[in-house]
Parts: C-alpha cells; sequence; structure tokens
C-alpha cells in the first residue's frame, strides 16, 4: 500500500531571500537547531529535524558546497551539477 509522503519542505516555500540566507547559515557552519532559531525570529516554525532532513536534500540536489570544500572539489561540484542539469533538460526536450 503507497503512502502519501510529502516530497517537498515547507521551506522551500518562503521567499527566496530566506531560503538563501538559510544555506548562507548551513555554509558558515551554524548548526540546525541556530538556523531554527534564525527562521523562528522571522516569524516562521519549522524544528530542527525538518531544517536537517532539509539541509540533506539540498546537499544532495547540489545546492550546498560547503566552505570546506577544496576550489578543484568545488569546480568537480559545479561541473558535475551542470551536466546533470544539461542532461535533464535533453530527457525533457526529447519528450
Amino acid at each position: 500500500m503507497a503512502t502519501n509522503r510529502r516530497v517537498h519542505f515547507k521551506i522551500e516555500e518562503l521567499p527566496g531571500d530566506l531560503r538563501v540566507a538559510a544555506i548562507k547559515l548551513l555554509t558558515s557552519g551554524r548548526t540546525y537547531r541556530e538556523i531554527d532559531e534564525y527562521f523562528r525570529r522571522q516569524g516562521h516554525e519549522f524544528g530542527h529535524s525538518t531544517i536537517g532532513r532539509w539541509a540533506l536534500k539540498i546537499r544532495r540536489d547540489g545546492c550546498y558546497i560547503p566552505s570546506s570544500t577544496t576550489t578543484v572539489d568545488r569546480v568537480k561540484l559545479l561541473v558535475r551539477n551542470a551536466i546533470t542539469a544539461l542532461q535533464n533538460l535533453d530527457v525533457e526536450l526529447s519528450n
């Protein structure tokens, strides 16, 4: 039996500037609890577990590059993400 599980995060419904701020907080080494507190001060409540799951997703999707990543690894990650995006675009255009 299939379950209806939400595949998006309420964080993604926030204005872009708040999402960018959250990514900047992640890259600066802030904890999920600190990011949760930032959102609470902005009037949004999610919980640190939700923020943790969202952080895993954006890392997996390549939207986040840790500040400790070397320049060579950053370039590799960006190139890999660009290739994936182009492949996805090619598939979409073929349909």
